[in-house]
């Protein structure tokens, strides 16, 4: 039987494969999943939101509601505010009888 001495990595290879390692990546926030922190994410209900990585529609990540189970919710909101002049405008019409 013959042993060999397997030479130890170096520290920054070691920290550089530690880094690179899925366990040490972070989990996306929930406005980077979607994609939009200029934005103020509410949740609310029986199971967070959360970013997560692992089933994604574009690849890279997406939000994901804890589980839940019957009569229980999971809500994501956020509220938009319109710039400048309404998206379309709706005249008040009123009627007169003859």
């Amino acid at each position: 039987m013959i042993l060999r001495r397997i030479p130890t990595l170096p520290l920054f290879l070691a920290l550089v494969c530690l880094a690179l390692s899925p366990a040490a990546l972070a989990q996306p926030t929930l406005c980077e999943a979607v994609e939009n922190c200029a934005l103020t994410w509410n949740t609310s209900g029986d199971a967070s939101w959360f970013g997560q990585t692992d089933v994604t529609t574009d690849g890279f990540d997406a939000a994901q509601s804890g589980g839940i189970g019957d009569d229980q919710s999971s809500v994501m909101e956020t509220t938009v505010t319109p710039q400048g002049a309404p998206f379309a405008e709706i005249p008040q019409q009123t009627t007169k009888a003859p």
